[in-house]
């Protein structure tokens, strides 16, 4: 069916620093990483229960998907010029994304004030590692602002606007 085909796949080499940083892969049929790949682009991401037990039996088949049980893709808000996008969900609900930020609303605790600061720099996220060497903004992460240390209180990707509290 795929036997002549060949599908070039541009690799960026970021960590070696190469002037020449464009290489291209000539594959003859997909393999099992290609097919993994297209699956993560392709398939649809789902909240239904699992196919298997525990204990790797499968579960009986009673009823096909339902729409509900999609969910969609991750929002990974950054440190950025603001963008956030209004986006519809079931029931004719509105949710607000967030994708990229500057300011934070900052409440300090001792004053009980809040104010809008500019963010200065990503100190750590340990939700994950992936998220914090990416400098993800997502609900427990923390930030430098202008007052000090902030950790974010609201989840971005959910709410669209950054809340956080003053640490010390």
């Amino acid at each position: 069916m795929i036997d002549k085909c060949y599908f070039y796949i541009y690799f960026t080499l970021i960590n070696h620093n190469l002037d020449n940083n464009k290489k291209i892969l000539k594959i003859s049929s997909i393999n099992r990483f290609i097919r993994k790949i297209l699956r993560l682009i392709i398939m649809a991401r789902t909240h239904a229960r699992s196919k298997r037990k525990y204990t790797s039996k499968k579960y009986k088949h009673f009823r096909k998907k339902r729409k509900r049980e999609l969910s969609r893709p991750t929002i990974n808000p950054v440190i950025g010029p603001e963008k956030r996008k209004k986006q519809r969900t079931l029931g004719g609900n509105f949710k607000l994304r967030l994708f990229s930020t500057q300011e934070i609303n900052v409440t300090d605790i001792s004053t009980n004030k809040t104010s809008r600061l500019r963010i200065l720099g990503f100190e750590s996220n340990a939700a994950s590692k992936d998220l914090n060497r990416r400098h993800v903004l997502t609900k427990g992460a923390i930030v430098e602002t202008e007052l000090g240390n902030v950790i974010v209180t609201s989840r971005p990707g959910q709410h669209g606007i950054l809340n956080g509290v003053l640490l010390g």
